[in-house]
């Protein structure tokens, strides 16, 4: 259900949004909060300026510890080339899927003082898989870094039937909402100009619908990204900054069923490159679903973009040319051919 605000709580949220100085921002959330309804419709956003709240204050005690020189935080996760996902499950649970899926063990000290990663390989894909360990038994310390991580990370896996546990009223009350069956991630990017630019369209709200709740809300100009199942709720959700983070629950026993479901989840699709010896490489590039012919020339080198020919396109055992804006499937083999090579 969609929050309804007074206008004196929605201008004051509009000025909050806007705020570039942490300290400023937290001042602007705090008189929010004091102005906004409080009653069991509006639980899910007090939960997220609540969090909104917590971060600012940390990232206001961050700057003064980096002013320090002190350390940085090691549950602070680098990104790479690899999807990132969390294995969250109850304590006792999680050493055991974590050898499962990764094939590595580990202790419960390790678990309590490092991040802990290992690798899921399946059809060439490396997907990084991190220990997330969360329930009421914990304690404190390991859920906040369990947290830290589960905030992070492209995807969570949760064992079939693991978020009734107790799991999804921790991670709600968090402000993190496990989207199991439906992808649902909305982007707001706020312009200087050109209006309220909704690309993509969704079967459960009108793109009016969206452009009037948001205009509600002080915005003007922006770019707004939706998907095909996207719920007024979830653009609430984006806005106020709660995560929606892509859930599935997992089949340890075919790790190919499982790739394919971390893929679904995320929208991605595998691509396999084709050289001019006519071997194909090993390893898929993966792609966002509805990528073209050139989005994947880009990605490789530029000249493939730019001084683009054609490609030669491997599917269901025949081979076809095909021009720069053919959309890819799944399981693709593309040869490309440049001008510039």
């Amino acid at each position: 259900m969609v929050t309804n605000l007074t206008a004196e709580a929605k201008a004051i949220w509009a000025r909050a949004s806007q705020a570039k100085d942490p300290k400023v921002k937290l001042s602007l959330l705090k008189e929010f909060y004091s102005k906004m309804p409080h009653h069991k419709g509006t639980e899910k956003l007090e939960v997220t300026i609540k969090r909104q709240m917590t971060s600012l204050r940390e990232e206001i005690e961050g700057q003064k510890i980096k002013r320090r020189g002190q350390k940085i935080d090691p549950w602070t996760l680098t990104r790479g080339d690899f999807i990132q996902t969390a294995l969250v499950a109850t304590l006792d649970k999680s050493a055991k899927l974590f050898y499962d899926m990764t094939g590595l063990k580990v202790g419960l000290y390790d678990v309590y003082n490092r991040p802990v990663v290992g690798p899921f390989t399946e059809g060439g894909v490396i997907i990084q898989v991190y220990l997330a360990p969360i329930d009421r038994s914990s304690g404190v310390s390991l859920n906040s870094k369990s947290l830290k991580i589960i905030r992070q990370v492209d995807l969570l896996l949760v064992e079939r039937g693991g978020l009734g546990s107790g799991i999804r009223e921790l991670l709600s009350a968090e402000n993190i909402e496990a989207l199991v069956g439906r992808r649902s991630r909305v982007e707001i990017k706020r312009t200087s100009t050109g209006g309220i630019r909704i690309i993509g369209s969704s079967t459960k709200i009108d793109n009016s619908s969206i452009a009037r709740f948001l205009t509600g809300y002080g915005l003007k100009s922006c770019i707004v990204r939706v998907e095909s199942d996207t719920l007024l709720d979830d653009v609430e959700s984006a806005l106020f900054g709660r995560i929606q983070k892509p859930t599935i629950e997992i089949n340890i026993d075919s790790k190919a069923d499982m790739l394919k479901m971390v893929l679904n989840a995320l929208g991605l699709i595998r691509v396999y490159t084709i050289s001019k010896s006519k071997s194909s490489d090993d390893r898929p590039i993966l792609l966002n679903r509805g990528s073209t012919v050139q989005e994947l020339g880009g990605l490789i080198h530029k000249e493939l973009q730019y001084g683009f020919k054609y490609a030669m396109l491997q599917r269901n055992g025949s081979s076809t040319r095909v021009g720069r804006n053919f959309v890819l499937k799944d399981e693709d083999m593309v040869e490309l051919a440049s001008s510039l090579t």
